[in-house]
């Protein structure tokens, strides 16, 4: 992604007045990159406090759950609504959960070299997934 791009994001970002609209307009913007499939947002907060998960009947009543805040996309031919924050990766999956947990960027390159990550395989061919990038986002020193 250029400079340019990057710029562009963070005019429009400041722009914004609310952390839904906030996140909601990062991933938009992401996933209007070429190369971009697939943009999404996890925060970390109580389970009890959302929708969400309230929702689900084996819903984990934790305090620091995984929440898909934010999501944005492009499915090569139609169908398929990648804005939903509902359904099972709500909560993240192993990719996700790993950032969360270890508090690390993940970088893979290839999926095809690294196919453990792959929860998926269909729709990552269909899709034409190449590779996958992670990173922890932090606030004042603390993951959120």
């Amino acid at each position: 992604m250029r400079f340019e791009a990057l710029q562009k994001v963070a005019i429009a970002l400041s722009q914004e007045r609310s952390l839904a609209a906030l996140l909601k307009r990062i991933v938009s913007e992401l996933g209007r990159y070429r190369g971009v499939a697939l943009a999404r947002v996890w925060l970390v907060g109580p389970a009890a406090e959302c929708e969400i998960c309230r929702s689900k009947p084996d819903a984990p009543d934790r305090r620091h759950s995984l929440h898909l805040s934010a999501s944005a996309g492009r499915p090569l031919k139609g169908g398929g609504d990648w804005s939903r924050r509902d359904g099972d990766f709500h909560c993240g999956g192993p990719k996700v959960r790993q950032i969360n947990d270890k508090g690390k960027p993940v970088l893979i390159k290839d999926i095809r070299e690294d196919d453990k990550w792959i929860e998926k395989p269909d729709w990552a061919r269909r899709e034409r997934i190449r590779s996958f990038a992670g990173h922890p986002l932090l606030f004042g020193g603390e993951q959120v």
